[in-house]
């Protein structure tokens, strides 16, 4: 007689994303910070395999000046930090007063981090919006997500890995 053992690597569901922007502050008159953290909204755990942020925000903030924008070091809690998006851009290509934010590849399957379902998430990193000139004041950022397709693609992406595939979250 002879037993075989049969293990299926993957979920049962398919993982849910949420992803939220918190903790805003204004640090100085041309400094702006918030986290952006993410939460796998339906299972326990997912692996993060991707993900691609589009944040629109009030363009009459820039009062003529130039942004620019950086992670602040150390703010991930990402437990594969290369996963931290590094590029981002604005302009060219880009819906008017809006910012893209792209990680590096998909580290692939086994070597994502790990996104908890306990609230607020896992924190992506806390991004750093600098000014050349005094943000206009009394106007609201009004700081929110893309997430409607546009050409480009500019939406708000997630992907996570079930087995050794990519899951588009959305």
């Amino acid at each position: 007689m002879a037993f075989m053992l049969i293990s299926q690597i993957g979920w049962s569901q398919t993982p849910t994303a949420e992803v939220s922007l918190r903790n805003d502050a204004i640090i100085s008159p041309t400094e702006i910070q918030f986290d952006i953290y993410i939460r796998c909204s339906n299972l326990s755990q997912m692996q993060l395999s991707g993900h691609q942020y589009g944040i629109n925000y009030n363009g009459a903030m820039v009062n003529g000046g130039t942004l620019s924008y950086s992670w602040v070091s150390g703010s991930t809690e990402l437990s594969n930090p290369a996963q931290l998006p590094n590029s981002l851009l604005q302009g060219t290509g880009l819906a008017a007063n809006q910012l893209r934010i792209q990680p590096p590849s998909a580290p692939g399957a086994g070597n994502g981090s790990i996104i908890s379902g306990t609230a607020p998430g896992v924190k992506v990193g806390r991004l750093k919006i600098v000014n050349t000139v005094a943000f206009a004041g009394g106007v609201t950022p009004n700081f929110s997500f893309q997430t409607v397709n546009i050409v480009g693609g500019n939406r708000t992406v997630i992907s996570a890995y079930a087995g050794a595939e990519q899951q588009i979250l959305h």
